[in-house]
């Protein structure tokens, strides 16, 4: 194989390289927004959970307050133990 046929063998090689490089390029800049996309709804859903759980925690805590004294409602907070008597 004479030199020009080694040169335009590397040329093709270097042009498919380059190519192939682009377009993973474009690939990865779109997984990326899709990413940074899904983060951001994460976020989202993590911080409005967070606000429901608030507000169902401040309703548990009124709905104790306002429980008669003999209800589980009204019991002490945390699991009960289990006593052998």
């Amino acid at each position: 194989m004479s030199d020009t046929q080694k040169l335009g063998k590397l040329g093709e090689a270097f042009v498919m390289a380059s190519a192939d490089c682009v377009s993973l390029a474009a690939e990865l800049y779109t997984a990326t927004k899709r990413e940074d996309m899904a983060r951001s709804e994460r976020i989202r859903a993590l911080n409005a959970f967070n606000e429901a759980s608030k507000k169902f925690d401040a309703l548990v805590v009124e709905i104790r307050k306002a429980a008669p004294r003999d209800t589980d409602w009204n019991s002490p907070k945390g699991h009960r133990v289990a006593t052998d008597e």
